[in-house]
């Protein structure tokens, strides 16, 4: 995928980068002979990249969008039109009404900020910060959360740079009896691959 010919409409505070790209090119690989999704969450989707892409090569029945920044919502709107294959039944930017939905889905692919509060310089642009910085906790939330949202049997899969503080966010998944994980790593960047075993009910919180 050439991110040069990516024409998705984008805040000035966000770009997306090769960490999306990559993600989209391992799903469509791990699903070339898949033949249907019935329901995929694009879980911290910004601008809805990740899921917008792969609805042009997947047979994605239902793509549901969710981020917690409302400044994302015209891009998204606009990129959904332009770009979508599916059908998009909903875009979220409120968590408890996203779990409240108790939707389940078989796919679910998250980029999500990687960077731990305290472990840089922070943007002076708050939507920036928000896009690419967690606080304490808040990363291993997001992952769980995402957990809950997945069918049995069906899929998580984030990409993340394993540094000390990314480590210790997720580390709860190794101690997870419920969960088969597979994991990638490309170009420093690891992808993780987790298939839910076992139904698992999680409130998340951002």
């Amino acid at each position: 995928m050439d991110i040069n010919e990516l024409d998705y409409k984008q805040p000035s505070f966000y770009k997306f980068n090769e960490d999306s790209t990559t993600l989209v090119s391992y799903v469509l690989k791990e699903f070339s002979e898949v033949n249907d999704v019935k329901n995929c969450l694009d879980y911290c989707c910004g601008c809805g990249i990740i899921g917008l892409e792969l609805s042009q090569k997947l047979s994605i029945n239902d793509l549901c969008l969710f981020d917690i920044q409302k400044e994302y919502s015209n891009y998204l709107n606009s990129n959904v039109e332009k770009f979508s294959r599916a059908q998009v039944t909903n875009i979220y930017f409120d968590l408890d009404e996203l779990n409240h939905t108790k939707r389940k889905f078989d796919l679910i692919v998250i980029n999500p900020p990687y960077f731990k509060e305290g472990a840089g310089r922070l943007p002076s642009n708050k939507n920036r910060k928000r896009a690419r910085f967690y606080k304490h906790l808040e990363l291993k939330s997001i992952i769980e959360n995402a957990l809950s949202l997945c069918e049995v049997g069906g899929r998580v899969i984030f990409c993340l740079k394993e540094d000390e503080n990314n480590i210790v966010e997720i580390d709860f998944l190794l101690n997870s009896n419920d969960l088969l994980i597979k994991k990638y790593i490309s170009n420093k960047l690891s992808i993780f691959d987790i298939t839910l075993i076992e139904d698992r009910v999680t409130s998340g919180t951002l």
